[in-house]
């Protein structure tokens, strides 16, 4: 104890040494240091996400991937021409992280919000992430390995649910 008291009269910060306050530390690091794009808890900014993620596999958005994507999510959810283009905005923000990679983070974006989804909902993403490949040409690997992510994401969901 009077080495501890000596340590602190010297100049020794010992609050590190508080278990409570690390717990607390510890916490907060792995809520706010985590990627935003993991933290979604609103399934349709995950479907955007999913979406918007689709059409950049494969590079630059040309023109008719951005058109198609705004004009989804206005029919789709229901939104305004605004709300639509900040939707896609904000989706295309959060995929800087990832790059073209997005079917290597589907598990991660969809953790929070997959028990969310209906199963209509989900026929909808999917038939959605389907339309969104084909929109310049036929679907690449990438995008089929991501729509078949997607699939396998909420097969595991579905299965692991009583009978």
């Amino acid at each position: 104890m009077w080495a501890l008291n000596s340590l602190q009269r010297g100049g020794l910060d010992l609050g590190w040494l508080n278990p409570f306050a690390w717990a607390h530390r510890r916490k907060w690091r792995q809520k706010y240091q985590q990627v935003p794009l993991y933290n979604l808890h609103n399934s349709m900014e995950a479907a955007a996400v999913l979406i918007v993620g689709t059409l950049q596999q494969e590079g630059d958005l040309s023109r008719e991937q951005k058109r198609f994507a705004i004009d989804t999510f206005k029919d789709t959810f229901s939104m305004s021409d605004d709300d639509a283009t900040q939707l896609f905005g904000s989706s295309t923000f959060l995929l800087k992280q990832v790059h073209s990679n997005v079917h290597e983070h589907v598990e991660n974006i969809l953790a929070n919000v997959k028990a969310e989804f209906t199963e209509d909902q989900i026929n909808s993403l999917l038939s959605l992430i389907h339309q969104a490949a084909e929109v310049d040409g036929p679907m690449t690997a990438t995008q089929a390995l991501t729509l078949q992510k997607v699939k396998d994401v909420f097969n595991k969901q579905s299965s692991k649910q009583w009978s």
